[in-house]
Order: structure tokens, then sequence, then C-alpha cells
């Protein structure tokens, strides 16, 4: 009986030990259990954090501008390259040109994580025209190698200096415009007939369906020069060539010129007008001389495009041939050099159809001298280039005619010098001196000599000096003097070039 009893007994203690034991070890298990959760939670909740400051820190140096670097940010192909970049893409502003004005522009700038220029400043200016053409050179840049810190690209800004030379800039224009010559069209020679070609017509040539079409046609055709464009060269080409009976044309000629590759697109696009409605005489088709002009323009958006101008009457030559035909024929009252009496008379008189000088009247008078002297210049003028493009019209023209009394008494200075020497300085030869190459070596060795002085491009002086001197026995130079004056700073340059 006492040992059942104590059997019972004992496993009642085993059963109860045994119970508590498992209890024991299933709340240790459920405590690591909810530790190790905890544990994963917590982690994951850290490793979300890792990443997110990770994310943030990287957003962040894409937006923060650095002021320290490891590596400098960089112009494709390196320093050399970018200012190369800079002399090519560089448009001088003509009316900073003309101005005169010149200097440095320091410019500031943002090179982006990924390269790209923004943010483009003006630190310090010098005139709102080279001040905006700084600017637009940034804007078309290409892509940068940006900055490093700690092996990442980062955002840093950049200064740069812009600088605009007037001196540099004309030399440029010099050897870009050797370089256009060597290529410059040569017009071929005149298919004409026996029978013309006329300037003088009744019936004038047309282009097919009028001035509308041609001037549509040339705008759809026209190439602005990448030359003339880059520089800012713009101006009004006047193009001449022969219309034959059948509609073709021929013989095409640069009349007056702007830049040889401007005058060069001008003759390209000439010779795309195939065909046109002869001008007529009698009702008989004949071949007949046109003038058509094509003027380059360059906008404030620097685009460039064709504009049309109907053609104003012209002195045959041009202005420069009107004015040496002034200087050759003026005769200085004697009466008005013993009073001293000296001005400009404004003339006004009318270019007729056939190019004839009518109505001719003083607009603003000096002296009845000197208006007398000006009236009888106009009168023995030949027949002028009457205003129009298709049908030619009659116009008017206002001409100045200047008498200076110190220009005239210099002219006779130098004439009275040149007659002194009669008896040893031949004026009458059989055979002119020549330069060596002839007159284009003598032309070209003017360009490549003559130096533009920086004084006489900021002041904007220019102008046409006649020089005089002798052609010794052997080839020589010698006695060269100044003939007819333009400026004490061209004067002297030019009788140092010859």
């Amino acid at each position: 009986m006492f040992i059942i009893r104590y059997l019972e007994s004992n496993l009642k203690i085993t059963d109860m030990q045994h119970n508590r034991n498992y209890t024991l070890k299933l709340t240790n298990y459920t405590r690591f259990l909810s530790l190790a959760l905890t544990l994963v939670l917590a982690g994951n909740l850290f490793a979300q954090k890792t990443e997110t400051e990770s994310k943030k820190e990287e957003l962040e140096s894409t937006q923060e501008i650095f002021a320290y670097y490891e590596k400098q940010p960089e112009f494709p192909g390196g320093i050399k390259a970018l200012m190369e970049f800079i002399k090519n893409e560089m448009i001088y502003p003509q009316e900073a040109i003309e101005k005169g004005v010149e200097g440095r522009v320091i410019t500031n700038f943002v090179v982006e994580v990924d390269g790209s220029v923004t943010e483009a400043l003006i630190v310090r200016g010098v005139d709102p025209l080279l001040d905006q053409e700084a600017i637009r050179i940034i804007e078309v840049m290409p892509k940068w190698k940006p900055a490093e810190y700690k092996g990442k690209a980062i955002r840093i800004r950049f200064t740069l200096p812009f600088v605009f030379d007037l001196n540099e800039y004309q030399e440029k224009i010099i050897r870009l415009r050797e370089i256009a010559q060597k290529e410059t069209y040569v017009p071929p020679p005149v298919n004409g007939s026996s029978e013309g070609p006329f300037i003088n017509y009744e019936t004038p040539p047309d282009y097919p369906g009028g001035i509308k079409a041609l001037v549509k046609f040339i705008e759809e055709n026209l190439r602005y020069p990448t030359i003339a464009y880059k520089y800012g060269i713009q101006g009004r080409v006047i193009t001449n060539f022969i219309i034959h009976k059948d509609g073709s044309i021929s013989d095409i000629q640069i009349v007056q010129g702007v830049e040889p590759t401007l005058d060069k697109e001008a003759v390209r696009v000439v010779k795309l007008l195939s065909k046109w409605i002869p001008g007529k005489i009698k009702g008989k088709p004949v071949d007949v001389r046109f003038k058509l002009p094509i003027s380059f323009s360059l906008n404030e958006e620097k685009e460039g495009k064709f504009t049309f101008n109907e053609m104003p009457p012209e002195f045959p030559g041009g202005a420069k041939a009107l004015i040496e035909f002034i200087e050759t024929e003026m005769k200085y009252p004697q009466e008005a050099i013993e009073k001293g009496i000296e001005g400009r008379v404004i003339t006004n008189f009318a270019v007729e159809k056939d190019g004839s000088i009518t109505d001719i009247k003083i607009k603003h008078s000096v002296d009845s001298l000197l208006d007398q002297e000006a009236l009888r210049i106009i009168k023995a003028m030949p027949k002028w280039e009457p205003e129009g493009f298709f049908l030619k019209i009659k116009s008017t023209y206002t001409l100045p005619i200047v008498f200076d009394l110190n220009e005239y008494q210099k002219e006779n200075a130098d004439n009275d010098s040149t007659a002194n020497n009669d008896d040893e300085v031949c004026t009458e030869v059989d055979e002119q001196p020549d330069f060596p190459g002839g007159i284009k070596a003598m032309m070209s060795f003017l360009a490549n000599n003559i130096n533009y002085s920086r004084e006489s491009v900021k002041k904007g002086v220019e102008g046409r000096v006649v020089t005089n001197f002798i052609v010794n026995k052997d080839g020589s130079i010698s006695d060269v003097t100044v003939k007819k004056r333009g400026n004490k700073l061209l004067d002297a340059e030019a009788m140092r070039v010859i």
C-alpha cells in the first residue's frame, strides 16, 4: 500500500516538474522569438533609414554648389579647345565695331553634374552689346567634364573671361578674306551677241512671276556664308549680268562687293536664276546687261537673311568715282580764295529715266561764287544709272559739295612741288612703272601690310589717302608725299606702307 502511494505521489511530483519545465522552455522560446523579430525589424528600419539618408545625401550633392573640389571641371579637349571654341564662335557685334567698343567681359556659370552649363551671369561687364554676346557663347557650349569630389561628380561655379579685341578681330577678318579670295568666283567670258548687250531698252527684262517671285526665289535659295555669319559681316552686293534673247544669263560680275564669301554666294544664287523674259527693242528680244542688288543682313537674333531694296540712282562707277569726279572737276573760284570763302553747298537734282541730270537746285547756299561752281560741276556730269529695278523711274538726288581752302592749298602746294621737278621727273612715259607681279600683287601687298591702328578703330576713322611718289630708274621709291589727306593716323600709315 505504502509503495503504491509513494509511486503515485512521485508520479504527480514528476508530472508537475515536467509541466513546469515545459512552461519555462516555452516562455524562454517565446522571449527569444520576440527578441529575434525585434532585431529583424530594427535591422530593416536601419537599412531603410540608411538608404533614405544615402539618397538624401546624393540629392543634396546634385543640388549643392560646391566651393571646393578635388578635380576641376574641364571643357572637352582642355583649355586650348575652349579658347579655340570662343574664337570661332564669337560674333563681334557690328554696332560695337562702329562705336569702337572693346574690353574684357568676366562671366560666371554653373557646370552641372551631367556637364551641362547653366545659370550664366555677368560678373563684370563692358557694354551690353559685348555682355550679351559673351552670354550667348556660354549658352551654346557643349557639355563639360564635371568637377569631382571624393570620386563623385559635383556642381561647381566657374568664372570665365571673354576678351573682345578690335585689333585681333580685324586681323582675323583679313585672314579670312585672304582664305576666301583663294576661292573667289571668276566670271565666265561674255557670251553676248554682236547686237548687244544693251543697257538702254524699250521693254525691260522680267523674271517669271515678277519682282515678288524673284525675291521669294532668292530668299529660299540664299545660304548665309558661315564665315560672314560668325563675324557679323553684312551689306549689299550688287551683281551685273547679261540676260540673253532666250532668257538665259551669262557674264556674272560683282559691281560692288562686300566681302569675298558674300560676293561668292550672291554669284551662286544669280546663276540659279536661269530663265528670264528677255528685254526688247522695237518688239524684238535683245541681249540686255542687267544689275541686281542682293542684300545680306543679320537681325537681332543673329539670323542671316536676304533683303531687297530698290536700286537708287548711281553715278557711273559708284560713290568713289563720284568723289573723284568732283575733286578733278572742281575749280575753286579765285575771288572766293582771296576772300577766304569756304563751306558746304548742298545741291539737289533729278535723275531722269535715261540717266540725264535735270532740275538742278541749290538747297543750302554758302556764297554765290561757290554755288555757281557747284552747279557747273553737276552740269558737267555724265549720265547716271537711273533709279529702278525692272522699271527705270525719274528720281531726285541730294548731293553736298564741299569747298575746303586748306585742302585746296595743300593740293596746290603738292602740284607746285611736282612741277618744279619736271626737268628731272618724267610725267609722261611710253610705258608705265609696274609693281612686281602687277596690280593684283600690289593690292595684296597693301592688304597684308596695312595695320589699322587701335586708335583709328576706336575713333571710327576711315577714308582715302592719295599718295604721290617717284619711281626711280632703279625701281626704288623716293619723295613720298600725301597729296590727298584723310586723317593724320591714316596719312602716317599710308606713308609707312609705301
